[in-house]
């Protein structure tokens, strides 16, 4: 049985890593297309503090919006098992997990939205 349980982890570990380079790889690539917006914003007066400062605020709400969704997402699968293996509706998820993977979340988010910022901000060099 240990091994199973060993395998399993393994297989979930792989599956969330798989997951975590598929939601930074569009938050980037969703971030990076918008190279011509952070310009334009740069044209009419922004200075690039203050589109990161819009890119920061849109990053808390992608964030939370995130957690909400996939909370919700998750409460009925945990629900289930709740009940088959202990007959209660309460999911016994220690709460220290829940903001570990809260934590997790974020961090991802706003690192992949605020690299991509800056690179995406860089001036172009000229190579003539």
């Amino acid at each position: 049985m240990a091994g199973e349980s060993a395998v399993g982890l393994m297989l979930n570990a792989v599956l969330l890593g798989y997951l975590a380079i598929a939601v930074v790889n569009t938050l980037v690539m969703a971030t990076a297309a918008r190279s011509g917006e952070f310009a334009l914003l740069q044209l009419v007066g922004a200075t690039p503090k203050q589109v990161q400062a819009m890119m920061r605020a849109e990053t808390r709400i992608i964030v939370v919006a995130a957690v909400l969704i996939g909370t919700a997402a998750a409460v009925p699968s945990l629900v289930g098992t709740s009940i088959a293996l202990t007959r209660t509706l309460t999911p016994s998820i220690p709460p220290l997990v829940y903001l570990g993977i809260v934590a997790v979340a974020g961090l991802l988010g706003w690192a992949a939205v605020m690299t991509s910022t800056r690179v995406a901000m860089r001036p172009v060099s000229d190579s003539r």
